[in-house]
């Protein structure tokens, strides 16, 4: 466990209270401070009667339109925030936090439009009024009376989060969000009803933060072992570059705190005397992250000039296998959608996918990418917008054992063909830091899977399971007579893990079949069942149909009798 730190605020904080001693809200009560953990000074005591009252601006506002199954609070606006804070409870049935629609200072009737409590089983519940309202999942994990635990909710188009202690929790693939209109009241300890407990570093942020973040305020995060950092800070390359000379050029000073590969070359490294300018990084280890964030300027001179800016990770020497490569090409041509687009590929024989983008003239562009080696497993993942936007994009594969050694190095070049490179092209890294991986499987663990929580992740990595995604159905059975995990959930990682399907049984958990066995289910006419579940047709249709398949290929007296709630996550 890393060292527990204060949260320092930034551009997306829109309150943070220390409770050193003070509170920045409005305290009712018998407001005390007590001792908190270590490097955090002290805590608020929120016992009984005692209550703190704060208010804010929403960062988004609702239109009033009475359509709560949607992921924004108006159209086009971005709906998302996230609530954290350290938590040591007295006792379970309480509301820690509420917002409410109004300035009150006693107990309302109404008016509210989020929550967080433990409920009688100390899980941790969050739930408003607005967007798919009802929709989230209570928590998993029984939050411990007397001992501090962080606990945290997002919410985003992306879906909603619950943490216990940084890990996710429960989770729900809409958005649940409160509807906020005009100013926030924020009650924290719900007008002082119950004996809370201690409560430190209350946050409230207007983005969905990250798994990252969230780890990292809770004090999980492992102590990254850093391979290399370069920020580009200097006026030279680290000595640790190997530079080959070629057309091309690079500068540190043309955009501080970058480095900017500019392209002027004709050709290919194999292309003689037309070899492009290559800088070269190499770096060991066989379980690493890295991380760089990269500005293209790439646009082409008219009327015949394409620029092709590469970014990969390679086995040297005489194999030259490719790790990873990250192509951005521009061109003349709109109708070829390889003149203008991202390319991924993950090693030399592995087609890569082509992300088209805008029509030429094609503007500045920012990209994010993390790159994952885990021994054979390699990923890459990529994003526009900065390293706070979601991933958009995944690009994966796990080689035969021992495809590429320890030894690897970076590779930076750029390409101009057929025709004058005026005005030049080029890109700017940001920052290139490779970290180790603390994951310690032989192949790659699910828990980055879209839906799959970490805490259960962490429960099959631990029971030995390294991948399943290419088991057949038979193998997966087998899984689960040795291990005992539900076989449901074993083929539901398994469609993700092969298809990259939104697997519909999670969209269905929240309604009222929860209890049916699944040859209920299947045995329940579509609209019945949509009826009883409250859930749209097509929903209830894809999950007969996962239900269906599963029926079919696995052994049914094991599976029939079992209901949504034992195979949910």
């Amino acid at each position: 466990m890393s060292k527990i730190l204060q949260i320092q605020p930034d551009s997306n904080t829109v309150l943070l209270d220390h409770f050193n001693s003070a509170t920045k809200g409005t305290s009712f009560g018998a407001l005390t401070y007590g001792e908190s953990l270590p490097n955090l000074e002290q805590a608020v005591n929120l016992t009984k009667g005692a209550y703190i009252k704060y208010s804010f601006s929403p960062w988004y506002r609702w239109d009033g339109a009475h359509m709560w199954d949607r992921n924004e609070a108006a159209q086009g606006v971005l709906t998302e925030g996230t609530i954290e804070m350290w938590i040591k409870p007295r006792q379970y049935s309480i509301v820690i936090l509420e917002f409410n629609l109004s300035d009150l200072t006693s107990l309302p009737q109404g008016g509210t439009i989020l929550y967080i409590s433990l409920n009688a089983d100390g899980k941790l519940v969050y739930d408003v009024w607005g967007g798919n309202q009802g929709k989230m999942p209570v928590g998993k994990t029984t939050i411990p009376l007397n001992k501090w635990t962080h606990v945290a909710v997002s919410w985003s188009p992306s879906g909603t989060k619950t943490y216990v202690n940084g890990l996710v929790d429960a989770y729900s693939t809409v958005n649940v969000w409160p509807a906020f209109s005009g100013s926030v009241f924020a009650y924290l300890s719900h007008w002082g009803e119950t004996d809370i407990g201690l409560v430190d570093e209350f946050h409230v942020s207007k983005v969905a933060r990250t798994e990252e973040e969230i780890r990292s305020h809770a004090a999980i995060q492992p102590m990254e072992t850093v391979i290399f950092d370069e920020q580009f800070e200097g006026p030279e390359l680290s000595s640790d570059w190997v530079i080959n000379p070629g057309k091309g050029s690079y500068s540190l000073t043309a955009n501080p705190g970058y480095l900017r590969y500019i392209i002027d070359a004709y050709g290919w490294p194999s292309g003689g005397d037309a070899k492009p300018l290559q800088l070269i990084r190499p770096f060991s280890g066989d379980r690493w992250i890295l991380k760089t964030a990269i500005t293209y300027n790439m646009r082409p001179a008219e009327p015949t000039n394409n620029r092709n800016m590469h970014f990969f990770i390679r086995v040297p020497g005489a194999t030259g296998a490719t790790i990873i490569y990250i192509g951005r090409s521009v061109g003349v041509n709109d109708a070829n959608p390889g003149s203008n687009a991202m390319s991924l590929s993950a090693g030399s024989n592995n087609e890569p996918i082509f992300f088209p983008n805008s029509p030429n003239p094609l503007p500045a562009e920012g990209w994010y990418f993390e790159i994952e080696r885990n021994k054979d497993y390699v990923a890459i993942r990529a994003r526009r917008g900065g390293d706070d936007s979601p991933f958009e994009y995944v690009r994966e594969y796990t080689f035969p054992p021992g495809s590429f050694g320890n030894e690897q190095e970076i590779g930076i070049y750029g390409t101009g063909w057929y025709g004058s490179n005026d005005p030049r092209g080029y890109a700017d890294f940001d920052f290139i830091k490779v970290v180790g991986n603390p994951i310690v499987l032989e192949n790659h663990p699910i828990r980055d899977i879209e839906g799959v929580g970490d805490a259960y992740a962490e429960k099959l990595e631990k029971q030995g399971i390294k991948t399943i995604k290419n088991m057949t159905l038979a193998n997966v059975f087998s899984l689960y007579k040795k291990v005992g995990i539900p076989v449901f959930k074993l083929y539901v990682i398994k469609r993700r893990a092969t298809l990259a399907l939104d697997v519909k049984i999670e969209r269905a958990l929240f309604g009222n079949i929860l209890q049916m066995q699944l040859g209920e289910i299947i045995a329940m006419p579509d609209e019945e069942l949509s009826r009883k579940a409250n859930q749209p047709i097509e929903v209830i249709s894809n999950l007969k149909k996962d239900i269906s398949t599963l029926l079919v290929s696995l052994d049914n007296a094991v599976v029939k009798p079992m209901t949504l709630e034992s195979v949910a996550f």
